[in-house]
């Protein structure tokens, strides 16, 4: 029999038509019951929306820690070829950037998209830690319009 003071409201509240871990989860803050996991592979689609190459470093910067502060494994970065045919200024621009962030320690590895193939140590490194990579349609196709930037 429940006292007319009950100690603890969830023990009150149990005994009504409540679902008990309807009032249970109530106790407990987010952080202790995220609402769904962070996937471990981020695309990040840099070349969408036509940025000049200051709006693609920010953004690129920007993504990156948060995808790393969200526990993201590995991010794959479209940047595109370039439409000269020559490898455009952002694909250069991004390219240099990463490896940047390499040196400063925001990512571990950076994988180029030729060098995107199992014969690679970076590309296996990469999967090892990322499992989800090894069904992404780009690799060993040699793909120069794209980088995978692994941050764990």
């Amino acid at each position: 029999m429940l006292s007319p003071n009950p100690p603890f409201p969830a023990l009150f509240l149990s005994s009504l038509s409540f679902p008990t871990h309807a009032v249970c989860l109530a106790f407990f803050s987010e952080a202790q019951f995220p609402s769904a996991p962070m996937p471990a592979l981020k695309t990040l689609n840099i070349e969408a929306g036509l940025p000049t190459v200051d709006e693609a470093r920010r953004r690129l910067l920007d993504e990156l820690r948060q995808a790393k502060q969200s526990g993201v494994i590995a991010v794959k970065i479209i940047h595109g070829y370039g439409s000269t045919g020559k490898g455009g200024a952002l694909r250069g621009a991004l390219r240099t950037s990463l490896l940047r962030r390499k040196k400063e320690g925001l990512v571990t590895r950076v994988i180029f998209g030729e060098k995107w193939n199992v014969f690679e140590e970076d590309a296996r490194y990469a999967i090892e830690r990322c499992p989800e990579l090894r069904h992404d349609r780009d690799l060993n196709c040699s793909n120069e319009g794209i980088t995978i930037a692994v941050l764990l």
